[in-house]
């Protein structure tokens, strides 16, 4: 353990110095779930010191625009939508969502003299939220690339439900530990504390990943379906950079609930977490209330120590130890582009 140490003690990005406003600009975020967004309504959302809105245009795509009218800065979420064009509640400034461009001022059909027009940014579909990108570069250094696969190792069918939760902390600190692997036994309830220490790591490097095994706690789901006497489950975790993790966990042989998460900063310490939990065992949609409360019970217990007894200071003043080597990778990574 003490060689891990030694070799990882220069990996230590200190976060707290890190504008966390740059994620914005270099890399694809998401912003809301595609559930949210209502057909002829715009959906606002509230950033660190700036606001967008998102609506479905006629065609099913999405348009996302800086919530605020390049006339006199009025809020553009305020305004009516309809037809794929925006109209500022301020002065009736109406803009095409597609193109940006003013289509009527004050109800002349010449605007040819208005200058400025709508601020658009760049969006795509991905796990079912919308996401944008606010950069000025034709590409982001980050990108919205896709986790393992849900259904990696297994035939069966799965069932999924979505939702979020707030939590204020900042990004770093809630990415690092979504990739935690030992606080599972001390934290959440269907941990092990009686036999916490992860069991047959591996490692992988180029997917950002580990997998290893813990025996099951009492609370356990896995202690009760799996029959086969085991009592031992198997994970992996992994993440990408900057804002998104996924913890797939298998047992029973076949059984597989997967947790995906992806991150968007909406204040410097305040960060909401678009989760996502897959399972392909119990898959009935009656089932989904339960499984829904024991998710945001799950998050509620990551909520209490991140935000009352999570304080980790100065990174460079850590100890880590091998079982923190995903989040050594996670610090190593965004260290090179941050």
């Amino acid at each position: 353990m003490l060689g891990f140490q030694n070799a990882h003690m220069s990996i230590h990005t200190n976060f707290a110095s890190v504008d966390v406003k740059k994620l914005y600009t270099t890399s694809w975020i998401p912003i809301c779930q595609e559930k949210d967004v209502i057909d002829k309504k715009i959906y606002n959302i509230d950033l660190l010191d700036s606001s967008v809105s998102v609506t479905r245009l006629s065609d099913g795509s999405y348009s996302v625009f800086e919530d605020r009218c390049p006339h006199r800065g009025a809020k553009l979420s305020g305004g009516i939508f309809g037809n794929d064009c925006v109209k500022c509640p301020y002065h009736h400034m109406e803009f095409d969502c597609k193109t940006s461009e003013v289509v009527q001022f004050l109800g002349s059909p010449d605007v040819n003299h208005i200058k400025g027009s709508l601020q658009l940014y760049k969006n795509k579909v991905h796990d079912k939220l919308v996401w944008i990108y606010m950069g000025s570069e034709d590409e982001p250094i980050f990108h919205a690339n896709e986790l393992v696969a849900i259904n990696e190792g297994t035939k069966r069918e799965f069932t999924s439900i979505h939702g979020y939760c707030d939590v204020k902390c900042n990004i770093f600190d809630a990415l690092e530990n979504l990739i935690d692997n030992t606080h599972i036994s001390f934290v959440h309830s269907f941990g092990n504390k009686m036999d916490p220490e992860p069991q047959h790591t591996k490692r992988y490097v180029d997917d950002r990943g580990v997998q290893f095994s813990y025996q099951t706690g009492s609370q356990s789901i896995a202690k009760y379906l799996d029959m086969s006497g085991k009592d031992q489950v198997s994970v992996y975790n992994n993440f990408r950079e900057p804002c998104s993790a996924m913890s797939r966990v298998k047992f029973a042989e076949d059984m597989v609930k997967c947790v995906r998460v992806h991150l968007l900063p909406i204040g410097e310490n305040k960060t909401r977490f678009f989760w996502g939990l897959h399972r392909n065992f119990l898959t009935s949609s009656n089932l989904n209330p339960v499984f829904e409360y024991f998710m945001r019970q799950t998050l509620q217990e990551d909520k209490v120590i991140l935000e009352n007894l999570y304080n980790p200071g100065k990174p460079e003043k850590q100890v880590l130890t091998e079982h923190d080597w995903l989040i050594a990778q996670y610090r190593k990574r965004m260290e090179t582009h941050l």
